[in-house]
């Protein structure tokens, strides 16, 4: 299965420390090959893909700025069935990152390995809700943990 997506996210920092507050804007289109296989109440997904993002960031500082990246990803999960509407997954992901930003930093190429667990709830057939929690396997210098809620919405 092929398929193409976009996307839009909104990403507010409140800083505690002497970083200015930023908020972000992402943009996004992401073209991917996926495969899956049913056995039971677990699926199991793959899927590679091609990702690109704009961004625009806005700082307290009045240090604005965009950024361009097109990503390799690469990308497995489990999900399990809990009932016709909820379902809990795990997975990881590794993408690799060209970014080239202005006014923001220099860009960089960089791959980054996730892990990821969550639980989304459909709604109805065309929307659903979610939520999870991520965390970067691959950069030994920070912790990095997200947690986030989705909506989803398909057209």
């Amino acid at each position: 299965m092929n398929k193409l997506t976009l996307g839009y996210n909104y990403t507010a920092l409140d800083s505690r420390t002497a970083a200015p507050d930023s908020h972000l804007h992402e943009f996004t289109v992401e073209g991917d090959i996926n495969a899956y296989k049913a056995i039971s109440d677990f699926v199991f997904k793959g899927r590679a893909g091609v990702r690109y993002t704009y961004g625009d960031i806005s700082q307290d500082n009045g240090r604005d700025g965009s950024s361009d990246s097109i990503s390799a990803i690469a990308d497995v999960q489990i999900d399990y069935l809990i009932n016709d509407q909820a379902i809990f997954y795990i997975g990881s992901q590794y993408e690799y990152l060209h970014l080239s930003a202005n006014n923001i930093n220099s860009g960089y190429d960089d791959g980054v390995f996730y892990f990821r667990s969550g639980l989304d709830f459909a709604i109805n057939n065309k929307l659903s809700i979610g939520a999870l929690i991520e965390t970067d396997l691959s950069d030994y210098k920070r912790d990095l943990i997200k947690a986030g809620i989705n909506f989803r919405l398909a057209l």
